[in-house]
């Protein structure tokens, strides 16, 4: 992975991470295993803050498709690290899938908006 790739993975992580508001544990342990496999470092979580999920996944969009393919395998273990999948970790989980995916890439597109802005 570039490093603008970790840090987009860094964001994907991170929201799957506190889509169900809870933070398990074993999510850290997974946290800690995906970060030593993708080489994520500390600055690639910080600066995956500074962008929106679909600033992430337009990024990730350009990985290789082995290298997608292990890292949507990653999120998914990772949202079920906890014992159970909640759905707003279903609807991350197939966003990733949908931009990965290469019949779908071209059609499929994620949009983030600031929530204290949207009613």
């Amino acid at each position: 992975m570039s490093p603008k790739e970790k840090v987009a993975a860094a964001r994907v992580i991170s929201d799957i991470i506190k889509a169900d508001s809870i933070i398990e544990k074993t999510e850290m342990e997974m946290l800690s295993e995906l970060r030593k496999r993708f080489d994520i470092r500390s600055e690639h979580l910080q600066k995956g803050q500074g962008i929106t999920f679909s600033e992430a996944l337009s990024i990730l969009r350009g990985m290789d498709p082995e290298e997608a393919e292990e890292f949507l395998a990653a999120v998914y273990n990772l949202s079920i690290s906890d014992g159970s999948c909640c759905p707003s970790e279903a609807q991350l989980i197939l966003a990733i899938k949908y931009c990965f995916e290469e019949k779908l890439r071209e059609h499929a597109e994620v949009f983030s908006c600031n929530t204290t802005d949207f009613n």
